[in-house]
């Protein structure tokens, strides 16, 4: 609901806040809700950014957009979406301050073995991949996603050549 937010920007319109689905309510006590039930089986990345804005803002997804998302993941939507998509999403959370946190919250959700069958969602490696890589200048995001396929390299390396990652950002 806090997308549904909007400001006038001309006319008698200018500097009205226009708050339809009560997002600024949900601001307040760190909400983080879909605007309609649709919202994960239109677009399921939705899950992947909801728990990267759960974690960044220390926001809770309401318990009716959680069982939506866990539902979605469920019945396979994400098997809709292009792998490149996902990838997108998913190195954007891994570029998080708090990516161990939304990690967690993926596998809380189910999406870690939605993606793939051999991954598991470990927060705490995933965390400790990101302080090596800004110890050492790697990349945060691909130290993340390394750190995902940690316990199974050769299947869920496969899995990575699916993701639509130029050959430099493949291989590191």
């Amino acid at each position: 609901a806090i997308n549904a937010i909007a400001v006038g920007l001309s006319g008698d319109d200018l500097g009205h806040l226009r708050d339809p689905l009560e997002g600024v309510s949900d601001l307040e006590e760190g909400i983080v809700r879909v605007l309609h039930p649709g919202s994960f089986v239109d677009d399921p990345t939705r899950i992947l950014r909801a728990a990267r804005y759960e974690s960044r803002l220390d926001f809770a997804l309401d318990p009716g957009s959680e069982a939506l998302a866990r539902e979605a993941v469920k019945n396979g939507a994400l098997d809709t979406v292009s792998n490149e998509r996902v990838a997108r999403e998913l190195l954007r959370l891994l570029a998080e301050t708090e990516a161990g946190k939304a990690v967690d919250r993926l596998g809380d959700l189910g999406v870690d073995e939605a993606l793939h069958p051999e991954l598991h969602a470990e927060g705490e490696l995933v965390a400790a991949a990101e302080l090596g890589a800004l110890e050492t200048g790697a990349d945060r995001a691909l130290a993340g996603l390394a750190a995902l396929a940690v316990r199974s390299p050769s299947r869920l390396g496969d899995w990575i050549g699916t993701l639509g990652l130029d050959a430099p950002r493949r291989e590191a």
